[in-house]
Protein backbone atom coordinates (compact mmCIF):
# COMPACT_ATOMS: atom_id res chain seq x y z
CA UNK A 1 0.00 0.00 0.00
CA UNK A 2 3.06 2.03 0.65
CA UNK A 3 4.49 1.25 -2.26
CA UNK A 4 2.82 3.37 -4.58
CA UNK A 5 3.59 6.57 -4.67
CA UNK A 6 0.28 7.86 -5.91
CA UNK A 7 -1.32 6.63 -2.91
CA UNK A 8 0.64 8.01 -0.47
CA UNK A 9 0.81 11.66 -2.08
CA UNK A 10 -3.32 11.20 -1.61
CA UNK A 11 -2.99 10.50 1.85
CA UNK A 12 -0.85 13.37 2.83
CA UNK A 13 -2.59 15.55 0.44
CA UNK A 14 -6.32 14.88 1.02
CA UNK A 15 -6.35 16.02 4.40
CA UNK A 16 -4.41 19.18 3.90
CA UNK A 17 -6.94 19.58 1.21
CA UNK A 18 -9.85 19.33 3.52
CA UNK A 19 -8.54 21.94 6.17
CA UNK A 20 -7.97 24.17 3.35
CA UNK A 21 -11.03 24.23 2.16
CA UNK A 22 -12.65 24.71 5.71
CA UNK A 23 -11.45 27.21 6.09
CA UNK A 24 -11.46 28.94 2.57
CA UNK A 25 -15.10 28.48 2.72
CA UNK A 26 -15.85 30.02 6.14
CA UNK A 27 -13.68 32.83 4.76
CA UNK A 28 -15.52 33.50 1.24
CA UNK A 29 -19.50 33.04 3.02
CA UNK A 30 -19.40 34.18 6.14
CA UNK A 31 -20.72 37.65 6.65
CA UNK A 32 -18.89 40.39 7.93
CA UNK A 33 -19.92 41.48 10.71
CA UNK A 34 -21.13 45.84 11.04
CA UNK A 35 -21.93 47.95 13.73
CA UNK A 36 -25.62 48.90 14.10
CA UNK A 37 -26.14 52.26 12.44
CA UNK A 38 -27.82 55.15 14.38
CA UNK A 39 -30.80 55.62 13.57
CA UNK A 40 -31.79 51.78 12.24
CA UNK A 41 -33.71 49.32 13.67
CA UNK A 42 -32.06 45.88 14.85
CA UNK A 43 -34.26 42.95 15.82
CA UNK A 44 -32.64 40.72 19.17
CA UNK A 45 -32.77 37.10 19.47
CA UNK A 46 -34.51 35.40 22.51
CA UNK A 47 -31.77 33.22 24.03
CA UNK A 48 -33.12 29.36 25.18
CA UNK A 49 -33.37 30.41 28.47
CA UNK A 50 -36.95 32.13 27.43
CA UNK A 51 -38.95 28.72 26.46
CA UNK A 52 -38.62 27.25 29.55
CA UNK A 53 -39.89 28.14 33.45
CA UNK A 54 -35.77 29.94 34.08
CA UNK A 55 -36.85 32.73 35.99
CA UNK A 56 -35.38 35.53 33.39
CA UNK A 57 -34.77 35.74 29.81
CA UNK A 58 -31.93 37.06 27.60
CA UNK A 59 -32.01 39.07 24.30
CA UNK A 60 -28.92 39.49 22.44
CA UNK A 61 -27.90 41.37 19.44
CA UNK A 62 -23.93 41.42 19.23
CA UNK A 63 -22.58 43.14 22.18
CA UNK A 64 -25.79 44.58 23.57
CA UNK A 65 -27.58 42.02 25.93
CA UNK A 66 -30.47 42.44 27.79
CA UNK A 67 -31.57 40.18 31.03
CA UNK A 68 -35.65 40.43 31.89
CA UNK A 69 -36.31 38.99 34.80
CA UNK A 70 -39.64 38.90 37.04
CA UNK A 71 -39.70 39.72 40.66
CA UNK A 72 -42.96 39.19 42.87
CA UNK A 73 -42.27 41.50 45.75
CA UNK A 74 -44.37 41.11 49.01
CA UNK A 75 -47.91 40.86 48.07
CA UNK A 76 -47.85 44.14 45.60
CA UNK A 77 -47.90 43.69 41.78
CA UNK A 78 -44.85 42.36 40.03
CA UNK A 79 -42.16 43.93 38.80
CA UNK A 80 -40.66 43.03 35.62
CA UNK A 81 -36.61 44.28 36.04
CA UNK A 82 -34.26 44.68 32.95
CA UNK A 83 -30.11 44.96 33.03
CA UNK A 84 -28.39 45.82 29.79
CA UNK A 85 -24.12 45.42 29.66
CA UNK A 86 -24.80 48.77 27.57
CA UNK A 87 -26.75 51.80 28.78
CA UNK A 88 -29.60 52.35 27.42
CA UNK A 89 -31.57 55.64 26.39
CA UNK A 90 -34.91 54.34 26.74
CA UNK A 91 -36.68 50.54 26.99
CA UNK A 92 -40.48 49.77 26.76
CA UNK A 93 -42.85 46.42 27.15
CA UNK A 94 -46.00 45.16 25.81
CA UNK A 95 -47.26 42.17 27.47
CA UNK A 96 -49.76 41.04 24.53
CA UNK A 97 -52.44 38.33 25.41
CA UNK A 98 -55.57 35.95 23.33
CA UNK A 99 -57.93 39.15 24.97
CA UNK A 100 -55.60 42.33 24.53
CA UNK A 101 -53.49 41.42 21.21
CA UNK A 102 -53.22 45.87 20.78
CA UNK A 103 -51.43 45.81 24.18
CA UNK A 104 -49.72 49.55 24.84
CA UNK A 105 -46.24 49.72 25.56
CA UNK A 106 -45.09 50.78 28.69
CA UNK A 107 -42.05 53.06 29.27
CA UNK A 108 -39.51 51.07 32.00
CA UNK A 109 -38.03 53.22 34.77
CA UNK A 110 -34.52 53.91 35.01
CA UNK A 111 -33.08 51.87 38.33
CA UNK A 112 -29.83 53.38 38.15
CA UNK A 113 -27.55 56.34 37.09
CA UNK A 114 -25.47 54.21 34.36
CA UNK A 115 -29.10 53.45 32.89
CA UNK A 116 -28.34 49.46 32.99
CA UNK A 117 -31.25 48.63 34.96
CA UNK A 118 -34.56 49.42 34.22
CA UNK A 119 -37.81 48.14 35.97
CA UNK A 120 -41.42 48.83 35.98
CA UNK A 121 -44.67 47.40 37.95
CA UNK A 122 -46.98 45.57 35.82
CA UNK A 123 -50.98 45.63 36.59
CA UNK A 124 -52.97 43.21 35.64
CA UNK A 125 -53.26 39.45 34.98
CA UNK A 126 -49.85 37.42 34.30
CA UNK A 127 -50.18 35.10 32.29
CA UNK A 128 -47.53 32.46 31.48
CA UNK A 129 -49.22 32.04 27.59
CA UNK A 130 -48.71 36.11 27.25
CA UNK A 131 -46.04 37.13 24.58
CA UNK A 132 -43.79 39.87 25.74
CA UNK A 133 -42.64 42.68 22.81
CA UNK A 134 -39.58 44.52 24.39
CA UNK A 135 -37.86 47.76 22.45
CA UNK A 136 -34.97 49.35 23.29
CA UNK A 137 -32.76 52.21 22.43
CA UNK A 138 -29.08 52.92 22.77
CA UNK A 139 -26.69 54.71 20.87
CA UNK A 140 -30.21 56.46 19.15
CA UNK A 141 -30.48 53.20 17.53
CA UNK A 142 -33.50 50.90 18.58
CA UNK A 143 -33.50 47.10 19.06
CA UNK A 144 -36.52 44.96 19.37
CA UNK A 145 -37.78 41.62 20.52
CA UNK A 146 -40.50 39.50 21.48
CA UNK A 147 -40.42 35.87 23.41
CA UNK A 148 -43.33 33.93 25.31
CA UNK A 149 -43.14 34.83 28.89
CA UNK A 150 -42.89 30.54 29.87
CA UNK A 151 -39.37 32.14 31.55
CA UNK A 152 -42.18 34.49 34.21
CA UNK A 153 -42.79 31.23 36.16
CA UNK A 154 -39.77 30.16 38.10
CA UNK A 155 -39.52 26.02 38.64
CA UNK A 156 -36.44 24.02 40.08
CA UNK A 157 -35.68 23.38 43.94
CA UNK A 158 -32.60 25.93 44.17
CA UNK A 159 -32.94 28.80 45.76
CA UNK A 160 -33.49 31.71 43.30
CA UNK A 161 -30.98 34.23 43.17
CA UNK A 162 -32.29 37.78 42.98
CA UNK A 163 -30.13 40.72 41.46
Amino acid sequence: MFKNKHMTTAMVVAPLLAIVSYFATDYIVSDIPESAAQGESYAMVARSNCRYQSGQCTFRNGDLEVKFQLVQTGGSQPVLKARSNHPLQGAQVALVSEQNKDAQPLMLEKSDDAGEQWAISLQGPIDDKNELRVAMLANSTTFYGSTETTFFQYDTIFPRDDW
